[in-house]
Formats: C-alpha cells, sequence, structure tokens
C-alpha cells in the first residue's frame, strides 16, 4: 500500500484491497480544505512496512489547546462544585458557562484578528471564520441540551438556565473582540505619539 498525501486529503491506493475505515474522515476534511479554504493540521504516525500514515484535522494545534484548556477548566469547576454542594444543577451550570465564556473570548480574540484580512468568500480565513461560527453554535446548542437534562422541568428555571451558557459566551466573544480592537487602537495611538515627539522628531 502506499500512502500519498495532496489538497488536504489523505488517499489510500492498492492494488485489490478496500479503502480503509479513515475514507470519510479524510473527505470531510479534504472537502474542508478545498471548499472552505481551512488551514489544515497534520498528525504522523509510523504504520507498517515503513510507510508513514497522516491523520489530518482542521485548525491549529494552538486553538485546540485552548479548546482543552476551556473545556478542562470547566470540568474542574463542575466536579470542585459538585462535591462542595452535592447540587448537580449549579455544579452543571457554572461549570458550562466558565467553558462557555474561556472558548468566546479566544474565539472573539481570533474573529477580531482575522475578519481585517478576509478578501474573498473562498480566502483561508472566511474558512476559519466559518469553523469558529459552527464551534460557537454547537458549543452553545450543547451546553443548553446538557442544562435542560439537569433542570427540573417545571418553573422558570426550565426556560431560563439552559440559556445562560450560550449568552456568556456571546458577552465573552464581545469582549474578545473589543479587547483585540483596544489594544490595537492603543498601539496605534501610542505609536503616534512617539512618532510625534521631540525625541524621536530629533
Amino acid at each position: 500500500m502506499v500512502l500519498r498525501t495532496g489538497s488536504g486529503f489523505t488517499m489510500a491506493m492498492s492494488a485489490g484491497m478496500p479503502m480503509s475505515g479513515d475514507t470519510v474522515w479524510c473527505a470531510i476534511t479534504g472537502a474542508a480544505y478545498v471548499f472552505g479554504g481551512v488551514t489544515m493540521g497534520r498528525i504522523e504516525r509510523p504504520g507498517s512496512n515503513g510507510l508513514t500514515r497522516y491523520i489530518w484535522y482542521p485548525g491549529n494545534v494552538d486553538d485546540w489547546k485552548k479548546v482543552a484548556i476551556a473545556v478542562g477548566t470547566g470540568g474542574v469547576v463542575f466536579l470542585g462544585l459538585e462535591l462542595v454542594t452535592h447540587d448537580l444543577l449549579w455544579a452543571t451550570l457554572v461549570g458550562a458557562t466558565v467553558t462557555a465564556c474561556m472558548t468566546g473570548f479566544a474565539l472573539g480574540n481570533k474573529d477580531a484578528s482575522g475578519f481585517g484580512s478576509i478578501d474573498s468568500v473562498r480566502s483561508s480565513e472566511a474558512g476559519r471564520a466559518l469553523w469558529r461560527a459552527m464551534a460557537k453554535g454547537f458549543g452553545a446548542a450543547g451546553a443548553a441540551i446538557l442544562l435542560v437534562h439537569v433542570t427540573p422541568a417545571a418553573g422558570v428555571l426550565g426556560w431560563i438556565l439552559p440559556l445562560v451558557p450560550g449568552i456568556s459566551g456571546g458577552l465573552a466573544h464581545q469582549c474578545g473582540v473589543m479587547h483585540v480592537r483596544l489594544s490595537a487602537a492603543r498601539a496605534a495611538e501610542a505609536a503616534e505619539l512617539k512618532k510625534g515627539s521631540p525625541v524621536a522628531a530629533g
């Protein structure tokens, strides 16, 4: 069997041998690369007969590390509150909200930094923005579904609490955007003051 890579795909070619179960994932990640312009990360693993197996995934390692840190922090908060209060509802609510806020802030930073470089629908940054939007949507929906299952059906709490993580994540996203914008504005102002100072002029 010969493995080769190209355009975000991992293709397995063999004589009389069926394609492996990785074909579907390769097609998904390849389509994301071709149609969405998404940057692809790659994991290399040694295979049999001296061949190397490539596993492709959307995004980059730093983004996935931030997601892992946000999910891990939310999990730690959930476990801590569950051990202290023995209240599954509030432990789930606070843990999910912490994860949503950390993820929303990080995605807001990414959006604010990347939107200026979008010059066409098929640009790589447009593809990354699409993946970030999907992550935000699925994250908010998943948190709401999780809270629906632990919130008592009767009463107002059953309608309000599932919305808290999504709303908090949205606000944190805007805070992330404003953080990048304000930092850029302060840096530009400092550069202008330095340019017009007598020391710089001399």
